[in-house]
């Protein structure tokens, strides 16, 4: 029997999804992660799903070729679900000459930011930008304002900031110099530091899948995001889908293919963050795998579709298998519980009629913020029932508004 072979997951569950695709498909199913541990208190444990289980260092490239090198069965792909583990991913991908698996040099092109924009230097989609090493001799370089300052190689808004004089981008440096050498998920930051030229207008992320049999992009659908205003932009609640149908989305595929031809990505899923206005279509990051926030559950409530099923379909080279069930116009979201003051959070309640809510997950508690810089500062999130575009955007900026979210605040001493 052929494998699927999942190395390591989001905490989301995104790989536990796979596991279920893959073992729908008749696969056999193999969960590769480095501790156990790290799953116990998710909501959908992998260990629980797969049909074997094997402890390797995630990080340490020797020990996992040397795994796959002595594994017994045939695996037909080796899928990643997090950004620190995508490079690994496509290296036994390639040590396994697996023909359909995505390239190593294009998955490390989007995965290392610094890369992306040296790949895209010299097309349409250029922007200014400049790499700083990661010491104190970044507070040195000349820079040009305003500008966005950001690791390049952390993940979910860490470190991002937009400067708009020398005072603000010596405190961003000093705040990436200042991360733990390792992340959440033991990921060794390099705190190199990239600074980039600032794209005004609003945010949005394509869903994308490749789509072997036209051998092209499928776009199904943009995701709608409501950030904080600078310096930190957190993204606070999306929408999808977003002008599902119409001529924006239309252009977004164009652009999307457009770039992703040039930088060689193919057979996966793809969450591509952009900024498109006034003819412009720039691109914020590009993330080759399914989208993070809980993106994916709202892609199921509003259109049915089986986002981790149709990445596991492009990565096997499978005609994919989307199922359109949702109404054109019809819409579901996430919105995050956040708080920018600085304190002690006690205790969250949430204003819920029963029907408007699919969802609700408050996180643990109590918490200290010291502001709203990036998404581990989020408080917990509810997920909207699905209903029309209109009703949904007006109860996401009523909840924005604070209508509906009770939380108890102490102030730090």
């Amino acid at each position: 029997m052929s494998v699927i072979a999942v190395l390591e997951s989001n905490l989301a569950g995104n790989g536990t999804l796979v596991i279920q695709a893959a073992k729908l498909k008749g696969y056999k199913t193999l969960f590769v992660c480095g501790n156990k541990a790290e799953y116990a208190n998710t909501v959908i444990n992998p260990i629980d799903f797969a049909d074997e289980v094997a402890v390797v260092d995630s990080y340490d490239i020797a020990k996992l070729l040397a795994f796959f090198q002595s594994y017994p069965d045939t695996v037909d792909a080796v899928m990643a679900f997090d950004d620190f583990r995508m490079i690994q991913a496509a290296l036994i991908n390639q040590f396994l000459n697996l023909p359909y698996a995505p390239a190593v040099e294009a998955l490390l092109t989007v995965r290392f930011k610094h890369l992306l924009r040296e790949k895209l230097n010299n097309t349409a989609y250029a922007i200014d930008f400049t790499r700083l090493a990661g010491d104190s001799t970044a507070h040195q370089a000349l820079l040009k304002y305003p500008c966005v300052i950001k690791p390049v190689d952390e993940s979910g808004s860490i470190g991002v900031k937009v400067c708009h004089s020398k005072s603000e981008s010596d405190e961003a440096i000093d705040y990436i110099l200042s991360l733990p050498k390792y992340n959440g998920r033991g990921f060794t930051v390099s705190k190199d530091i990239l600074v980039e030229e600032f794209i005004t207008g609003e945010e949005y992320s394509a869903e994308l899948v490749w789509d072997c049999e036209n051998e092209d992009w499928r776009l199904l659908g943009v995701t709608q995001k409501f950030v904080t205003p600078p310096p930190f932009c957190v993204e606070k609640a999306h929408i999808f889908p977003y002008a599902d149908g119409s001529e924006f989305s239309e252009q977004v595929s164009l652009h999307a293919n457009r770039i992703l031809k040039h930088i060689g990505l193919r057979n996966t899923f793809l969450h591509m963050e952009f900024k498109f206005s006034d003819g412009r279509f720039d691109v914020i990051e590009i993330n080759p795998r399914l989208g993070g926030d809980m993106i994916i559950e709202l892609m199921k409530n509003a259109k049915g579709y089986d986002a981790a099923g149709l990445m596991l379909e492009a990565n096997i080279n499978q005609p994919l298998s989307i199922e359109n069930t949702g109404v054109q116009g019809d819409a579901s979201a996430i919105v995050y519980i956040t708080d920018s003051r600085c304190g002690h959070i006690t205790d969250i309640t949430v204003e819920s009629d029963g029907d408007i809510f699919s969802r609700i997950n408050i996180f643990s508690l109590p918490k200290t913020l010291k502001g709203l810089r990036s998404s581990e500062d989020r408080l917990g999130y509810v997920i909207l029932n699905k209903d029309r575009y209109q009703q949904i955007e007006l109860r996401v900026n009523a909840l924005l508004d604070g209508n509906g979210f009770n939380i108890t605040q102490s102030a730090l001493s």
